[in-house]
């Protein structure tokens, strides 16, 4: 999953500056995907509420690989463009969840998220969208972009999806965003 072969210590000290930028940038990208995952396990009533509504995120991740096979995309960063749109997507949810709950408090919605989840969700997200940024690849911007569309969506502050026009165009954004995700990639070098 990183793209780099570094199979001894040597190997590593021989290897340039950028190759081990890219590594740890990976490496930070993978970490946060981590974090995400032994939280979502250790707190499995929410986990159980992403994977009922885990289908709402296939399109988008379907739309990235979509684009990064348009432009014969490198497969370890299309994997990586292709999670991080995923990680949005499951951020989205989990504000969708909680400000529903919030919103409809008088008829008694439960429901197992806390303000901390969601932010803490959302701070994992930001960490997994900086070292893709950082390392150059554009599809970060795109994944940036969906993640701000899922805030307009869902936080009080502006609840888009209550307004008609408003929803159908973020919802518009968000697959255009995940489609460019994947056409953003550079395409893999010839072999």
């Amino acid at each position: 999953f990183s793209g780099v072969e570094l199979p001894t210590i040597d190997a590593a000290r021989a290897s340039d500056t950028a190759t081990l930028r890219a590594l740890s940038f990976r490496i930070a990208f993978y970490q946060s995907l981590l974090a995400l995952l032994v939280y979502l396990l250790l707190r499995r009533d929410i986990l159980t509420l992403v994977v009922r509504r885990l289908l709402h995120v296939a399109p988008f991740v379907m739309l990235t690989i979509l684009g990064g096979v348009i432009v014969r995309a490198n497969a370890v960063t299309l994997t990586q463009s292709t999670l991080l749109i995923a990680v949005v997507g499951i951020a989205t949810i989990i504000q969708n969840d909680y400000f529903d709950a919030q919103q409809s408090s008088q008829t008694d919605v439960a429901t197992p998220l806390q303000k901390f989840d969601v932010q803490f969700v959302n701070a994992l997200t930001l960490l997994a969208v900086l070292p893709i940024f950082f390392h150059n690849n554009r599809a970060a911007i795109s994944a940036a972009i969906a993640f701000v569309c899922g805030v307009l969506y869902n936080y009080p502050f502006y609840r888009a999806r209550n307004y008609f026009p408003a929803n159908i165009k973020i919802e518009g954004v968000w697959g255009l965003t995940a489609l460019l995700s994947g056409v953003l990639i550079e395409p893999a070098a010839a072999a």
